[in-house]
């Protein structure tokens, strides 16, 4: 999260332990939030000897949006635009204390709608369940990261054609004359 999230730097710090035991073919672009988790997590990546760019903040987006594979954020309505926009899978954690639980239906919008991510619950993240979920994108010669990114472009080509009338006509509850 652009405020950062603790935990998410937390279990991601401890879930690179994991997949680095397994391999270390990998990089990391980390957007943590705050300077104390940058000079922690550059810690991390340079005692494991992965490559890595952290900052606590990062201006350039689009550049970070090309770069990646596969994203972990969580479930703000302007990452899963971008997220969309840039058609890149995710694992998406939405903020449990979000008002109306809003992360937690654009979470579910992005699993179910898009098809175009996976859902973990906070309360439940742990470690090795979140290297599990990363390994998933990341085996098989990366047939998963196509087939989300897939999802992602057949979805955004299926709803382009919806004219502004009809949206916000939808979103208002009018009918459409």
């Amino acid at each position: 999260g652009s405020q950062g999230a603790l935990i998410l730097n937390t279990r991601i710090g401890e879930a690179i332990l994991e997949l680095a035991e397994r391999s270390k073919n990998f990089q990391v672009i980390h957007i943590t939030g705050s300077a104390a988790a940058t000079e922690e997590m550059q810690k991390l990546y340079q005692e494991l000897e992965i490559e890595s760019y952290v900052n606590d903040f990062e201006e350039n987006m689009d550049k970070a949006w090309t770069a990646a594979d596969l994203s972990i954020t969580r479930a703000g309505a302007s990452s899963i635009s971008e997220q969309i926009e840039m058609e890149v899978p995710g694992i998406l954690i939405p903020y449990p204390h979000a008002m109306d639980q809003h992360q937690e239906k654009n979470a579910d919008f992005m699993v179910n709608d898009v098809k175009g991510a996976i859902r973990m619950d906070q309360k439940k993240l742990d470690a090795v369940q979140l290297a599990k979920c990363i390994a998933h994108f990341a085996d098989s010669d990366r047939a998963e990261v196509r087939k989300y990114k897939t999802n992602i472009r057949n979805y955004k080509q299926k709803n382009r054609c919806r004219d502004l009338c009809s949206v916000v006509c939808e979103v208002t509850g009018q009918k459409l004359r």
